[in-house]
């Protein structure tokens, strides 16, 4: 009889005590192999921790480098990267940037929207981290911090990462101590979300009680003059005139995932997911992210731009890169340019000419382009509308790209107005008034 443990050499029968001796020798030796194999497999602590610097330093240089222009890139590359391992970081980062630069709060709002759609948990964590910042500031009375979280969650609301009754309860903690910091920032959040609350027939109590509140401040002799000449203004600017706006959204709200927060709730920020931890399943975590976002960055997602003029930018990978081409094209062009240059636009054509889907690239850029218009240096847009008027009256792009153009006192900011006299002034001076009036008017 041959051993089940032997290599093809004959020995003599075995007892049952010898046989299952030498069977827990043979396990154990086995059993050290394993996991001679497990530790060769598995990333040291060295490594690791290299891993986390770099992905640390790359999800900040993905969010220094957002701008309007290339939000569902930017977003693209950090579902590249293990942000499931490393949300503690990318809130971190998110927060960071959008403190030093509230003017374009709304900018990384849209980003957060956009993440929040495959990763709901890591817009809560930062919904969170707003929500503790802002408490923790308000009790200690340090006016300063309480900015910018503010700001942020009213962006969020306004996106629908966040429901309503968040914004509404740091509404209602406000007007308690009415100063001109505290006003301020009511007047600051209904600007950015005021007609979305307006619109929801859910929150009637709560505006009444909001305007009640500040209809009596404005009527309180004890209080400062000139806190109550802010309330009244607010009142003048908001009561009566809270209509229901244009939305302007990254992803189909349908798609969005509302998180349901309140200040009444003591929440965890989970500050220690911002610190390096060795992670026993690391190279299996890894793995299974890996998996998962290549999925997601399989799936095409729409992009929706005015709720009346909505467009289905389900774009092949290869349209995309025209687009990036483009973009990039463009801040070579204008990036230290105070005089625009004819010859940008020479190039622009040759190319079209060359690779026709470059057109529809330029029409998405021009679309895309319009609603951010006030995030732009007032240089840039003179260069873009001297660009945009040379490509129009060549014919190289359609003139339906007006469709996207809006002459509402809602939508129509200063920086808008600016780009429309420059733009159809150069087109006079290429086309002509009376040619510039037959295009305008040819159905």
């Amino acid at each position: 009889m041959f051993d089940i443990y032997s290599s093809n050499t004959y020995e003599p029968p075995l007892n049952m005590s010898a046989f299952l001796g030498r069977r827990k020798y043979y396990s154990k030796i086995n059993k050290e192999k394993m996991n001679d194999i497990d530790k060769m497999n598995e990333f040291s602590l060295s490594e690791q921790s290299s891993n986390w610097d770099n992905l640390e330093i790359s999800i900040e240089t993905a969010v220094q480098k957002l701008n309007p222009g290339n939000i569902r890139l930017t977003s693209t590359k950090l579902f590249e990267l293990n942000i499931i391992r490393g949300k503690g970081l990318l809130c971190r980062s998110i927060m960071k940037a959008q403190s030093s630069s509230l003017e374009f709060t709304h900018i990384y709002a849209m980003l957060v929207s956009f993440i929040n759609c495959q990763f709901p948990n890591i817009a809560e964590l930062l919904l969170i981290r707003c929500v503790c910042l802002f408490t923790n500031a308000y009790k200690c009375k340090e006016e300063y911090k309480c900015v910018p979280p503010v700001i942020f969650i009213a962006h969020l609301v306004h996106n629908n990462v966040a429901k309503d009754c968040l914004v509404l309860d740091i509404l209602k903690m406000l007007i308690k101590t009415p100063n001109l910091h505290s006003i301020g920032m009511v007047d600051k959040i209904l600007n950015i979300c005021g007609k979305k609350l307006n619109s929801n027939p859910q929150n009637e109590n709560d505006l009444k009680y909001l305007f009640d509140t500040l209809q009596n401040i404005s009527q309180d002799g004890q209080i400062d003059e000139s806190v109550q000449c802010l309330v009244k203004s607010i009142l003048l600017t908001y009561q009566n005139h809270l209509e229901d706006e244009q939305r302007f959204d990254l992803v189909a709200p349908h798609k969005q995932f509302t998180h349901s927060l309140t200040l009444n709730e003591k929440y965890n920020p989970q500050y220690e997911l911002d610190s390096f931890v060795f992670d026993l399943d690391f190279k299996s975590n890894e793995i299974i992210f890996k998996t998962n976002a290549k999925q997601i960055l399989k799936e095409k997602c729409k992009v929706y731009y005015f709720s009346n003029y909505d467009f289905d930018e389900n774009m092949a990978d290869d349209e995309d890169d025209e687009v990036d081409l483009c973009v990039a094209y463009l801040d070579c062009c204008f990036e230290n340019c105070t005089v625009y240059n004819k010859f940008f636009t020479d190039i622009i054509q040759n190319l079209c000419l060359l690779n026709p889907s470059i057109v529809g690239a330029l029409e998405f850029i021009f679309r895309r382009c319009v609603p951010v218009l006030h995030t732009t240096k007032p240089n840039r847009i003179i260069s873009l509308a001297y660009f945009f008027a040379q490509l129009l009256s060549l014919d190289i792009i359609s003139w339906k790209i007006f469709s996207s153009v809006h002459l509402t006192e809602i939508e129509k900011s200063y920086c808008g107005r600016v780009f429309l006299k420059a733009m159809f002034n150069e087109l006079i001076l290429q086309m002509g008034n009376n040619g510039l009036q037959r295009r305008i008017l040819d159905p």
